[in-house]
Formats: structure tokens, sequence, C-alpha cells
């Protein structure tokens, strides 16, 4: 999309955070890092150019409700992250290759126990930012990325 198949290192930074979820922060970041150090595009840290991380929401949805009797249960959850990333070439520089807003989410089925639920919550929450931050990465890369995806 951009036009140019040499890709400059790229070292990956996170914007002030809008969530209170720095897992999920965390597991963008690594998700980005992991993306870009395939496509043989990571920098060392620090540096300039950047990609820059901003994690705008993160979301967590019943996906199925089961009623026994006068008491609804849970069957699933969805968790959805959403975010953006940009490029800055150096510190106060405009920024480039806006990627919008891009959402992934992971969906699951509710655990047999509020212990096991929240591990497994934790993880799914950290899936789905992974997946963002790749996501993103392939965007500002040039690759043509769905805005909204599921796993």
């Amino acid at each position: 999309m951009y036009g140019d198949d040499r890709v400059d290192p790229l070292c990956v930074r996170a914007a002030p955070p809008r969530v209170p979820d720095f897992a999920a922060v965390h597991a963008a970041l690594d998700g980005a890092r992991a993306e870009l150090s395939r496509a043989g595009a990571l920098g060392p840290e620090g540096r300039f150019p950047c990609v820059v991380l901003e994690l705008l929401r993160v979301e967590e949805s019943s996906s199925g409700v089961l009623a026994l009797g006068d008491v609804p249960r849970a069957r699933g959850s969805s968790f959805a992250v959403t975010g953006r990333a940009w490029v800055q070439t150096s510190r106060g520089a405009p920024f480039s290759r806006d990627t919008g807003d891009v959402r992934r989410s992971v969906r699951l089925e509710a655990g047999a126990t509020v212990g096991a639920d929240a591990a497994r919550q934790r993880r799914a929450l950290s899936a789905a930012a992974d997946a963002l931050g790749r996501a993103l990465v392939q965007r500002v890369l040039g690759l043509p990325v769905p805005s909204d995806g599921s796993r």
C-alpha cells in the first residue's frame, strides 16, 4: 500500500494508556514486537523511528445466557480490545502511517468455577490484545488488514 518493500527497523512503544489494564497494553506491545520481528523490521528499543500503540478500549460482553429457573447464568464471554498505531520518525515529528481504529476480539465459554473463569478471561484478554498488536503492525507495514476481527 505504501509502495516500498523495504522496511526501516522500527521500535515499539506505548502511548499514554487510556485503559486501566496494563496486562493488555503489554500483550499488545508483545504482539507488535513479534510481528515486526517476523517481518525483519524490529529495531532497537528507545530509538526512532518507532511504532506507537495506543489502546483505546477494552470491552467484555456476554455471548450467551442460560436461564435456570429464576437464575440467569453466563454461558460465555467476549473480550474485545480496540486500538490504533502510528509511526513517529523522531521526537516531536508529525505522525505517519496512522492505522485508524482496529479491533480484535476473542470469545470463550464460561468455566466451571469462578477461579477457572478468571484465569481463562485473563488469557483471552491477552490473546485479543496480542492479536491487536500484530494487526496494527501489519497495517503500519502496509498490509491489507480488516479493521475488525475475531478469533
